[in-house]
C-alpha cells in the first residue's frame, strides 16, 4: 500500500512540473531543423511590372522603336541642373553556382535562381564615394512592394548579429530603404509572406574591381563584417551568415557562393 502511494505521489509530482514548464523563447528553443517557420500558410507577394525596353535595346532584338511621346503645348519652367557624384549601373547578377539571380521569389518571399537570363533580376545601384563605399541595390522587375535588394533577419536566429561561431543567417530578399547602421525592424518580403516581422539593412553592398558584389552588414554594436553568401538548394534561395559550418551543422546543405554584377545590355536586360 505504501509502495503504490509513493508511486502515485511521483506520478503527480511529475505531471506538476511539465505544466510549469515554461514557454520556450526565441533564445532557448530548439530550431536546429527549422530555417523557416513551420505551420505557416504563406502569402504571395506581387512583382514589379515588366521594364520597358530603351529604343536601342528594342533594335537589337529586331523590334520596332517605341512610339513618340506627345510633348505638351503648356510651357514649363526650366528645373535647376542637379549636379551628380556617381553614374547610376544597371544590370543582372550571375550567381557563381551557375544561372542568376531571378526577379521572382519563393513563397517566403526570397529572390531564387534562374539560369534564364530572360527571368533574371534586373537591378540598379549609384555608389557615391563622398557617403560611404556601401550602396542600395535597387530592384526594377522584382518585388514591386519591396524595392530593395536587403537583407532580412532569419526566422530562427538567436540574435540581430552575424558572427563566427553563431549559425545567424539573414535571407537575401526584397526590403524597404534603410541607411547605414544596425538591422531594425522594417518592411520586407519575407515578413509580409510569412507573417512574421523580422530585422533589415539594405544598404550592405560593396562593389569589387572584379565587379564582384559582396555584403558588408553591421552588427549591434555598429561593427561592420563581411558575412559569406549561401545557397541553399532545398528552397532554391539565398541567405548570408558569418559561419558557414555553423549554419549546415544546424541547418543542412548550403553552398557557398559570389554574386558578380553583370552590366545591361541591349541583348541581355530582361524583358
Amino acid at each position: 500500500m505504501i509502495a503504490l502511494l509513493a508511486r502515485v505521489l511521483l506520478l503527480a509530482a511529475c505531471a506538476t512540473a511539465v505544466l510549469a514548464a515554461p514557454e520556450p523563447s526565441r533564445t532557448t528553443r530548439n530550431l536546429s531543423d527549422n530555417l523557416y517557420p513551420v505551420d505557416v500558410v504563406t502569402k504571395p507577394v506581387a512583382l514589379r511590372d515588366i521594364v520597358p525596353l530603351t529604343n536601342a535595346q528594342r533594335l537589337a532584338r529586331g523590334l520596332p522603336p517605341n512610339p513618340p511621346r506627345r510633348r505638351s503645348r503648356t510651357a514649363r519652367a526650366l528645373q535647376p541642373r542637379q549636379s551628380s557624384t556617381c553614374v547610376a549601373q544597371t544590370g543582372t547578377i550571375a550567381v557563381s553556382a551557375g544561372g542568376y539571380l531571378s526577379a521572382t521569389a519563393t513563397s517566403y518571399g526570397e529572390y531564387s535562381s534562374t539560369t534564364d537570363v530572360s527571368q533574371a533580376l534586373l537591378v540598379s545601384f549609384c555608389v557615391d564615394t563622398t557617403v560611404g563605399t556601401t550602396f542600395d541595390l535597387q530592384t526594377l522587375n522584382g518585388l514591386s512592394a519591396y524595392p530593395y535588394l536587403g537583407a532580412v533577419q532569419g526566422f530562427a536566429d538567436r540574435s540581430r548579429d552575424l558572427a563566427a561561431g553563431s549559425f545567424n543567417y539573414y535571407y537575401i530578399a526584397g526590403t524597404e530603404q534603410t541607411a547605414r547602421g544596425p538591422a531594425a525592424p522594417g518592411v520586407n518580403s519575407f515578413s509580409a509572406a510569412a507573417g512574421v516581422a523580422e530585422a533589415v539593412e539594405s544598404n550592405i553592398w560593396t562593389l569589387t574591381d572584379t565587379n564582384e558584389l559582396v555584403p558588408s552588414f553591421v552588427n549591434s554594436d555598429g561593427t561592420a563584417v563581411t558575412p559569406s553568401i549561401v545557397y541553399v538548394s532545398s528552397s532554391n534561395a539565398f541567405a548570408i551568415t558569418s559561419d558557414v559550418g555553423a549554419f549546415t551543422s544546424n541547418f543542412g546543405a548550403a553552398q557557398p557562393v559570389t554574386f558578380t554584377f553583370v552590366p545591361a545590355t541591349a541583348a541581355t536586360v530582361p524583358v
